[in-house]
């Protein structure tokens, strides 16, 4: 996919010293340390996750100063990329004042018909966006004996806003590193201040059909109330693991060590 910068106007402000442009780079990953965690010790209940690939469709992405302005706003079309991929996928470069900006933002949504980036697997893709998909997860989940897949896509809307502090210098390249998480669709709570325990097994054992594929639907199946130590904010109206797995995507989207926001 080619990338164009956009034709964007700058004004200088002496008042802040900002005279020049710098290059701004968006980037996607997956979180490695949480992914090398996840295949060894980072389940609370011993299980083990190896991921084979983290579906994404991103719409645009944008980077934001102190007093909310916009700016490098990415023009690329609905895409679908694979957070797994072997190195950093460069999402974006835009051409923007040398100051310091407030918030990094990357904004996720499902469309029918997006653009697979070379990222993803082509079949893999074209079923992933047929089913409305915006951000997933497909790996095997390993839980003492049992082994199951997991083939996850959820069609939730996000704008992930990302308060991390980057200073564009002039005429040099700047990057952020947009990171999935995908431990978050494991933790046992939905609340900022609740358990952080990565917990398995629960999924592992709703296998209902015994194909050895955990599905959404069968999650959905399964009420929260019967879970001990699962908590969500009442007002979410999160009444089964499904609820409680999808409402953790926003937590599912990192810079440097700041978790983003979903708005």
């Amino acid at each position: 996919m080619k990338l164009h910068l956009p034709q964007l106007l700058f004004f200088c402000i002496p008042s802040l010293l900002a005279c020049g442009t710098g290059t701004w780079v968006a980037e996607l990953a997956v979180d490695s340390m949480v992914q090398e965690s996840l295949q060894t010790n980072g389940f609370s209940d011993g299980c083990t996750l190896d991921i084979d690939a983290l579906p994404v469709v991103i719409l645009d992405t944008s980077i934001s100063n102190a007093s909310g302005y916009v700016y490098g706003l990415s023009e690329f079309e609905n895409t679908l990329f694979d957070a797994m991929a072997e190195t950093p996928i460069r999402l974006w470069d835009a051409e923007i004042a040398a100051l310091t900006y407030t918030a990094q933002h990357l904004q996720v949504r499902p469309g029918i018909a997006t653009v697979l980036h070379e990222s993803i697997e082509n079949e893999y893709g074209r079923t992933f966006d047929a089913n409305n998909g915006s951000i997933g997860l497909k790996g095997q989940l390993t839980c003492g004996d049992t082994t199951v897949t997991l083939d996850w896509g959820f069609s939730t809307s996000h704008q992930f806003s990302c308060d991390a502090k980057l200073s564009i210098a002039q005429d040099t390249e700047t990057m952020t590193m947009f990171a999935i998480d995908p431990s978050q669709w494991f933790r046992q709570s939905t609340l900022e201040t609740g358990s952080d325990s990565i917990l398995g097994t629960t999924i592992a054992n709703a296998d209902s059909n015994e194909n050895g594929i955990v599905s959404l639907n069968e999650l959905l199946s399964i009420p929260l109330n019967t879970l001990d130590g699962y908590d969500d904010d009442p007002s979410d109206r999160i009444e089964n693991l499904f609820d409680h797995v999808e409402a953790n995507t926003k937590r599912a989207l990192k810079v440097g060590d700041q978790r983003c926001s979903s708005m």
